[in-house]
């Protein structure tokens, strides 16, 4: 059981770490286009 919630914790992580990885440039671009329009 324990092993078992943790292979789950590990999952939850990498989902976690993936979806930042994904969002990061988007996140990056939109940061951009804010500073851009600013000045």
């Amino acid at each position: 059981r324990i092993m078992i919630y943790d292979i789950q914790n590990l999952q939850f992580f990498f989902l976690i770490v993936f979806e930042i990885r994904n969002i990061s440039p988007y996140l990056i671009f939109f940061y951009e286009i804010h500073f851009k329009h600013i000045y």
